[in-house]
């Protein structure tokens, strides 16, 4: 209860948090008691609104980067605080929906996401199946994987496809994938073909032009007296050699003799081969080396499949799976055939 003398009075109202309420004029009488006054403050608005329409269902809500809520529905209304905020509304299998709003007190913005966009799906249709297949989006740097006949959810885009298997030739595609809708990388890759230079008596052999015989088979003979001495010194050279030569040369051959590391006639290593036996003999300088004799079985056959491989330090010959291996010396020599030969490169 307030007293104050008669009269007229302006009365204003206010309190914290509130816009102050209209003065109201009232008049004090002597002896009288005021009837009670009625004031209506407002409640000063703090925060503002931000809502959410035409999103796809149970969209998760974003604010500034953090998480505010689902738009179950599609719709979404929540109080923000006044000023410039970022709004995201994202959810699995679709393209994030940004928009960049500033918010006034008291007011509402509302934000439509109906343009958010669906991803959509590559299908990758690869022979062989062993094929590597990865895909990248135009404007990124890293290629992510793909199965030869897998699927993919993506946002949608312009992409470059490439598939790789060993010994086929690779693919490249660019495929666009519109949102919402399927696309297809389909491809087929070819076996790499690769040109096998034919080889020659001419390419192998020293005295290439000693050689006069070659049949539609593969045959090479030899008929001539003297060495036929390889024109590389180290390496591996597989042949099959005739064990009846008679088609091929006129004088009967019932052994083959062949050289290696030869130096001169009195620094090498000499091996005669017939049907049965491998014989290996060592010379230096002029003598035989007798504990390095050897003489090995062999299986006996229609033909001899017959193996040299020169390594830096080591000879190895295989004639139908038995196999001699020799110490080679400090100084190397050539490795050749003697005489009548007839064989087949392999």
């Amino acid at each position: 209860t307030i007293r104050r003398p008669a009269g007229k009075y302006q009365v204003l109202v206010k309190a914290d948090d509130y816009d102050p309420a209209t003065v109201q004029t009232v008049e004090l009488k002597a002896g009288a008691r005021l009837p009670p006054v009625n004031f209506a403050l407002n409640r000063i608005v703090h925060t503002a609104t931000v809502a959410i329409e035409s999103a796809p269902p149970e969209s998760e809500v974003l604010l500034d980067g953090s998480s505010i809520g689902t738009a179950a529905s599609g719709a979404f209304k929540k109080e923000v605080s006044p000023g410039n905020h970022t709004i995201t509304i994202r959810k699995p299998d679709y393209v994030d929906f940004t928009h960049y709003q500033q918010f006034a007190a008291g007011q509402s913005a509302t934000i439509s996401a109906a343009d958010m966009k669906p991803f959509g799906k590559l299908l990758a249709k690869v022979t062989p199946e062993s094929a590597r297949v990865t895909y990248k989006r135009a404007g990124e740097t890293e290629a992510k994987p793909l199965s030869a006949n897998g699927a993919a959810s993506i946002p949608p885009g312009d992409y470059v496809l490439e598939s790789k298997a060993d010994g086929f030739m690779p693919d490249l595609q660019n495929i666009a994938v519109a949102a919402g809708k399927e696309a297809t990388y389909a491809a087929t890759l070819h076996p790499v073909v690769v040109a096998v230079e034919k080889l020659t008596p001419q390419k192998v052999f020293a005295n290439g032009s000693a050689w006069t015989f070659s049949d539609p088979d593969g045959w090479w003979a030899c008929s001539q007296k003297g060495f036929s001495f390889l024109k590389r010194d180290e390496g591996t050279l597989t042949f099959t050699i005739a064990k009846d030569p008679k088609p091929f040369v006129k004088e009967r051959v019932k052994k083959y003799e062949f050289v290696a590391d030869y130096k001169d006639e009195e620094n090498k290593i000499t091996y005669s081969l017939d049907g049965h036996h491998l014989t290996k003999k060592i010379f230096v300088n002029g003598k035989e080396i007798k504990e390095a004799r050897n003489d090995l079985p062999i299986s006996a056959g229609d033909t001899l499949h017959f193996s040299i491989q020169i390594l830096p330090d080591t000879i190895n010959v295989k004639v139908n799976g038995t196999a001699d291996t020799t110490k080679r010396p400090e100084l190397h020599g050539k490795f050749g055939f003697i005489n009548e030969v007839v064989l087949m490169p392999r």
